[in-house]
């Protein structure tokens, strides 16, 4: 990668909160299947599902981004792009949500 130590936390951060496009998108899988297959109706999922959809869906990726860059994990030890080290694999599979 090519930069400094700040565009690498930079360049990680970002790909970190990233992730929330496809948790997004899994939440609007969600209220398919409910209002779809289980005929849920619009209010009662925005009240009761859509506020915890929108926790994970921002929470997880901003909240781990955010616990990279206290750690210290992001680096540029793949040569191509900054994110998570190798040498902190566990916290990659932790936080992709894999």
């Amino acid at each position: 990668a090519v930069g400094n130590s700040a565009t690498c936390i930079a360049q990680g951060f970002f790909i970190q909160v990233g992730f929330a496009v496809p948790y997004y998108n899994a939440s609007l899988c969600m209220l398919y299947l409910c209002t779809i297959r289980y005929s849920m109706e619009p209010k009662y999922f925005a009240r009761q599902i859509e506020p915890f959809l929108h926790v994970w869906s921002l929470g997880y990726p901003l909240a781990t981004a955010v616990a990279c860059v206290t750690l210290d994990l992001f680096d540029a030890s793949n040569e191509k792009f900054c994110w998570i080290g190798d040498r902190y694999e566990v916290f990659a599979l932790a936080f992709s949500g894999a």
